[in-house]
């Protein structure tokens, strides 16, 4: 804005020093604008979770135990193919903070180390036919915009009921997310990079480049490694979108495993 304003000093009545010291009075009214609703929220939130005990209704909590079968059902396939995996993010925080789901939740997170998320991608039909829960199950991929295509992003698995046209009608459902080892890295540019090459992938994608070739050029942009390595960042496709909207987490990867357990609902399940 700056270099506008000067560009305008052609203009006898135009000075650009006041007109930059406004926009930074308008710029504090509107932080501190906002950081009182922010504040108002935190307050709000602060009474639901902390003062009030908050319980599903009966439908939520029906949804919520066929869940946990459909969670328990993956752990079965992850142990007949040597898997390791684990409950994530929202269903994590609801296990430990609720001992259950959160009581609003009708859906839950999972995740997998690469390799064996690949391996967990190959097998699932096949181990959904097996056990004959083809009429129960159904695979999914959470889809992503990216520039004017749509493409396929991490797997999912839903529980459907059928209407009486015929139609499936999803109930509730599983989100699945890859993590990869991480060799070393630069504090100071690693979220760059990684955004980056998330975007470059997600772009590969797009163009129909092998899934598997997409996948190594971002391993070598970024440091990764389908193999053990140091440290442990979420995939690319997880739950944060394409933009450079989080700070990246990255984990010591002997902090994340050995994983130990954790109780939700009537199950105990994996934790990292």
């Amino acid at each position: 804005r700056l270099e506008y304003y000067e560009k305008m000093g052609g203009n006898e009545n135009f000075d650009a020093n006041i007109e930059l010291q406004k926009l930074r009075e308008d710029f504090e009214k509107y932080k501190k604008s906002t950081d009182r609703t922010i504040k108002s929220y935190n307050d709000l939130f602060n009474t639901l979770f902390l003062d009030l005990e908050w319980e599903a209704n009966e439908v939520l909590r029906d949804m919520q135990i066929l869940l946990n079968e459909l969670i328990e059902f993956i752990n079965t396939v992850a142990k007949r193919n040597d898997l390791k995996w684990w409950i994530d993010y929202g269903t994590l925080l609801g296990a430990v903070r609720h001992g259950t789901y959160v009581p609003w939740d009708d859906d839950s997170d999972i995740s997998m180390i690469r390799k064996d998320y690949n391996k967990f991608c190959e097998v699932i039909q096949d181990e959904i036919n097996h056990f004959g829960l083809d009429d129960i199950i159904t695979v999914g991929f959470r889809e992503r915009k990216i520039d004017d295509d749509t493409i396929d992003s991490f797997i999912r698995l839903f529980i459907y009921d059928k209407n009486k046209q015929g139609r499936r009608i999803i109930i509730s459902g599983v989100d699945i997310f890859p993590y990869d080892y991480l060799k070393n890295y630069d504090k100071d540019k690693l979220d760059k990079m990684y955004y980056d090459a998330k975007l470059k992938y997600f772009r590969n994608i797009a163009k129909k480049m092998d899934y598997n070739e997409a996948l190594k050029i971002m391993h070598d942009d970024i440091n990764m490694s389908m193999e053990p390595a140091k440290y442990v960042v979420p995939g690319v496709e997880g739950a944060h979108g394409l933009r450079n909207l989080y700070k990246l987490k990255v984990w010591d990867a002997d902090k994340l495993f050995p994983l130990s357990e954790v109780q939700l609902l009537n199950k105990t399940f994996p934790e990292s």
